[in-house]
């Protein structure tokens, strides 16, 4: 009876080493050191097994039993894991596919205890059924081991979802007026936020980098088609917006903000084609006013001294989308009717920015100038709150 005991314990052994050599020629594909990704959607097949089973029938590390105890940090290991709490004797038989201690959600085999505690017996059973004292394994090695890690993990430098087209106005009423509080010192208890972003939101926004979206929003048609939005760009509008200067405000940043804003919206239709804004046009057009009864199309640029129109005060119809420089023309008012004009001088007379060299009209003197505080004090005064009519003169 000793002898036949022995025997069975060196069968146990060298299928032991056998099934440790196939789980380790299985697991040369899966990263080696315990780093492999599971994809959420197969919780069972990629596992691997870097320890076998142990003495105590613990398994490996901490890894899901798949075939002979395979686990992504190898609980039951090649001998599989014996259960701890199994009833059967001292080879009690492992899982062919039990959940080892530790796995994420290995499935379930012949012999495996449940939750990784593997199969009958009290010490590491062997490949196949009860020992020669003990009880069969268990039948299913259903369910998770403890103390695995998940197989999918949530990311959490994903941040936030990028902008669309119909938050972007918002946003920027947003950004703009935040700012202002910030440069203006004014604080909850004195800032009218309330009126800054309805006035900002229903108009063409700060210095009319809104012009084309709030057209959108009064036709309360949607958004053409035709238009591409880019939220990487409308991002960084926002951000400059947001970040401005509190000191003073020259031209370079003042077009620089305005092209960003005006760049996120990208058209396409061709010369000749309909439109409903000047931001649905490619490059070098814009969107002529119906005459006649007839549609909108995209129509190209005026050239210096020829008649425009300026419906939006941005003078699109003589540069595009109204983008300007130091040598964009801008629709202005003469003795011949409004015509397209070259920029002026500092001292110049002006009523936006578009119509000075510098790209800066004061709004204190209204003449063009190099630089001006920002934002002026009439921006400051206007979205200060109004102290109720019982704590006024007090």
């Amino acid at each position: 009876m000793k002898s036949h005991r022995n025997f069975l314990r060196r069968t146990e052994l060298v299928w032991s080493g056998a099934v440790a050599l196939a789980v380790t020629v299985l697991c040369g594909a899966c990263g080696g050191d315990d780093t492999e990704v599971v994809p959420l959607q197969d919780s069972g097949r990629d596992r691997s097994a870097a320890d076998g089973a142990g003495i105590d029938g613990g398994g490996g590390k901490d890894g899901s039993g798949g075939t002979g105890g395979v686990g992504t940090g190898g609980s039951g290991g090649a001998s599989g894991s014996g259960g701890r709490s199994g009833a059967g004797g001292k080879s009690g038989a492992a899982g062919t596919a039990g959940n080892g201690s530790g796995g994420t959600a290995g499935g379930p085999g012949d012999g495996g205890g449940t939750g990784g505690r593997g199969g009958s017996g009290n010490d590491a059973g062997g490949m196949g059924g009860g020992g020669t004292d003990g009880g069969s394994g268990g039948n299913a090695g259903a369910g998770p081991g403890d103390g695995g890690i998940s197989d999918a993990q949530p990311d959490a430098d994903a941040g936030p979802p990028p902008l669309t087209i119909d938050q972007f106005q918002h946003a920027i009423s947003l950004a703009w007026c935040d700012r202002v509080a910030e440069c203006c010192q004014l604080d909850a208890s004195s800032f009218d936020r309330d009126k800054c972003l309805t006035t900002n939101d229903t108009s063409g926004g700060p210095e009319r980098v809104s012009t084309y979206l709030y057209q959108y929003k009064v036709a309360d048609a949607g958004f053409a088609s035709s238009l591409e939005f880019a939220p990487v760009t409308a991002s960084q509008c926002i951000s400059l917006e947001r970040n401005r200067s509190c000191a003073s405000v020259d031209g370079t940043e003042k077009r620089n903000i305005y092209t960003t804003c005006m760049t996120a919206l990208q058209g396409s239709v061709p010369q000749g084609l309909a439109c409903t804004t000047s931001a649905e046009c490619k490059g070098s057009l814009y969107c002529s006013a119906a005459t006649d009864g007839g549609a909108r199309v995209c129509t190209p640029l005026v050239a210096n001294g020829e008649a425009c129109d300026d419906p939006f005060g941005n003078s699109d119809r003589c540069s595009y989308l109204g983008i300007h420089s130091s040598t964009s023309l801008h629709c202005a008012v003469s003795d011949a009717g409004r015509v397209c004009t070259a920029p002026l001088p500092n001292g110049s007379p002006c009523n936006s920015d578009r119509v000075c060299v510098s790209g800066v009209c004061s709004t204190a003197s209204r003449t063009c100038v190099d630089t001006q505080p920002y934002p002026g004090q009439a921006t400051c005064t206007f979205y200060t709150k109004t102290p109720p009519p019982d704590a006024q003169g007090q």
